[in-house]
């Protein structure tokens, strides 16, 4: 008996010593993790992201992605391309607009400084409408449609519908009421309204708006413009407005091809209610919001790589509609019909200079 209790009082020390020695280790930086590794060191970035980008970026598999593998966490608020340039300080970490002219409008800034900047997204500007009106348009040759996608083909003829002050009832959808209209966000500080300025300039002038073209074209633009009354800052939110309000509200609003994949990844249920009214139009030509991650910390620097990894990018497309594929190329997202593989009319945007005469036109 006497040699039995010693057997269990020496099991007993060994066990205490063991357990204070493991809370020892941990308390001196070892892990408590079985397989012995340490704990990753989270580094959190806050920073200002378009409305168009905020369900990626809260996407858990993103957020899981860059905690395990880079070490981030990202605090991001939402703002407009431009608005976020103006919010932007010394505690600001990152930036993800939606656009290069709103890099370029960053180098005007005083504030802040990028250490980085990259383009690691893209998606074209289309015009979301509804199966009727989109119809309208076929009948009146201004667009067309073929392998269920619609594809303006003559935007100076709906620029010019839109100057005359035409209405609905004039192109055939008697049911709408006021005039045809396209309506975007902000051009001041939003860029999908900042880049159909862009495309209507190109359009009134027949080419790529420059300086000497600018003159004849900015009074229509602002005419144009100045028409649409209150508009809003975020793409995000206007997309949601086009949705919920529905087509009496939102005949025709300009923003981002990939809100509506990300629409219908999310919310299965309701895009099946809407997905046989709703009409995604391609203008011909188009152009390409180009989403940089702009690093304004040395902190925020690997977010840029990060953004790139290739699991965030099949993310990015397949849930949120961001194209990352060489040339914008991409396999169309399952169940959702008139989304082509690829963009292949796009102009380009007029130069900075010229954006920023646009941009203080239409203040």
């Amino acid at each position: 008996m006497r040699n039995r209790i010693i057997g269990i009082a020496i099991f007993l020390v060994v066990v205490v010593v063991a357990i204070g020695a493991r809370f020892y280790l941990v308390g001196h930086g070892a892990s408590s993790n079985p397989g012995g590794a340490a704990a990753k060191h989270i580094t959190v970035l806050k920073g200002y992201v378009g409305g168009e980008k905020v369900g990626l970026l809260a996407d858990p598999d993103v957020q899981r992605i860059l905690a395990d593998k880079y070490g981030l966490k990202l605090d991001a608020t939402k703002a407009g391309s431009f608005e976020m340039v103006d919010l932007a300080n010394s505690s600001t970490d990152f930036l993800f607009p939606a656009s290069q002219t709103a890099i370029e409008y960053l180098k005007d800034k005083e504030t802040v400084k990028a250490k980085r900047s990259e383009v690691v997204l893209s998606s074209p500007i289309v015009i979301y409408s509804w199966k009727d009106i989109a119809d309208a348009l076929v009948k009146q040759g201004i667009a067309k449609k073929t392998n269920d996608a619609y594809y303006i083909v003559d935007m100076p003829k709906l620029v010019k519908i839109m100057e005359d002050g035409k209405s609905w009832t004039d192109i055939g959808v008697p049911n709408l009421y006021g005039k045809v209209k396209v309506v975007s966000t902000d051009p001041v500080q939003s860029n999908s309204g900042n880049q159909l300025a862009g495309l209507v300039a190109n359009v009134m002038a027949g080419d790529v708006v420059d300086d000497a073209t600018l003159p004849k074209v900015l009074p229509r633009l602002q005419t144009l413009f100045g028409r649409l009354g209150f508009l809003d800052s975020s793409s995000g939110d206007l997309f949601t407005q086009y949705l919920r309000l529905g087509e009496g509200a939102n005949p025709m609003v300009a923003s981002y091809e990939n809100q509506l994949i990300e629409f219908a990844s999310a919310n299965p249920g309701q895009w099946q209610s809407v997905k046989d009214r709703v009409a995604v139009m391609y203008p011909e030509p188009t152009v390409w919001s180009e989403h940089a991650v702009v690093a304004l910390t040395d902190a925020a620097v690997p977010l840029v790589d990060a953004m790139k990894d290739p699991e965030i990018q099949k993310i990015a497309w397949e849930r949120h509609g961001f194209r990352a594929g060489v040339g914008g190329k991409n396999s169309a997202p399952q169940g959702i019909a008139g989304v082509p593989q690829s963009i292949d009319q796009v102009v380009p945007m007029p130069r900075y200079s010229v954006m920023r005469s646009i941009m203080n036109g239409l203040q």
